[in-house]
């Protein structure tokens, strides 16, 4: 027998119900789809022996313009996938922001400098990790803040990244690379929820909208400390890591703990995946103190 709209009320189709109902929420699969965020973040910082061969076997120019070419190569796959969905979900796809994570993809390009023209691969790189941090959170989230939750924890990852070079003694940590990874982290980010991926709408009608002063707050917090956290590291290049620049990420954990049973129930998963990933970042002063190693 089919199943008929009720009049006033929102119809989801018996396949669409199924789908939503097999998502992975157990403990298992979530920390496996988490440990395959991390060790594409570690990858990427391996690539350089990769690069390091192509550069010469293949020669400089090559490098050079080999990030440009995989946009290039990229494009009619992308608007192939468009297209399809398109015509499988009318109406599902916001152009604005596609288009929108487009340019900032573009503009993601220019960012690093002229001479390290292969430092545009990591366009590439967080413009696709964003789509496995999107299906991660999607487990439980969707809307509006798995957009936002998706930046801000692939940006972490980006993060993490140029500490991870940083311990790296033929690589170096820098604040550039960490605005490229950002950008394409909210350019990736856009795009696939202007494309509705891995989510059954967009708004989160169910969740409550109260009780958000809170969130927001603690959010503001956690960025300002991961601003203040990694803006001073360049000037202590070739030192061992002093522990000061990491006090406001340390005062971070103390609002989280103080704060986390008061948040929103629907947000508390996404705070605490991200709140984890950020407050990591302390493993690396540590590191650099207990083992004597230089930062780069």
């Amino acid at each position: 027998m089919s199943t008929l709209p009720v009049p006033g009320h929102s119809y989801e189709s018996p396949l669409r119900r199924i789908s939503s109902s097999k998502k992975c929420t157990s403990p298992l699969c979530l920390s496996l789809l988490y440990l395959s965020c991390a060790l594409v973040t570690v990858s990427y910082v391996q690539l350089y022996a990769i690069y390091k061969y192509m550069r010469e076997q293949l020669g400089v120019g090559f490098i050079t313009w080999l990030p440009i070419l995989s946009v290039v190569v990229a494009i009619p796959l992308f608007t192939y996938a468009i297209i399809r969905k398109s015509k499988s979900d009318p109406g599902a796809i916001r152009w604005g922001l596609v288009l929108f994570g487009a340019a900032l993809a573009v503009i993601a390009l220019f960012i690093p400098e002229p001479s390290l023209g292969a430092k545009r691969i990591h366009v590439t790189e967080y413009f696709l990790l964003s789509l496995l941090v999107r299906f991660t959170l999607s487990r439980n989230h969707s809307g509006g803040y798995l957009l936002f939750a998706s930046c801000f924890f692939t940006i972490m990852c980006g993060v993490h990244d140029e500490f991870l070079q940083g311990l790296h003694p033929q690589r170096t940590y820098g604040l550039r690379d960490i605005t490229v990874n950002a950008v394409s982290a909210i350019a990736g980010s856009c795009v696939w929820h202007g494309l509705h991926l891995f989510s059954t709408s967009y708004t989160q009608d169910s969740n409550r909208r109260e009780n958000l002063l809170l969130p927001v707050c603690y959010y503001i917090w956690l960025l300002f400390a991961v601003i203040l956290t990694i803006t001073p590291i360049s000037a202590f290049r070739l030192q061992i890591l002093p522990l000061w620049i990491f006090l406001p990420l340390s005062a971070s954990i103390v609002f989280y703990s103080s704060c986390y049973s008061y948040l929103n129930l629907e947000l508390r998963h996404g705070i605490a995946a991200i709140s984890w990933t950020t407050f990591l970042l302390l493993i690396y002063p540590v590191m650099t103190n207990v083992f004597q190693v230089s930062f780069y």
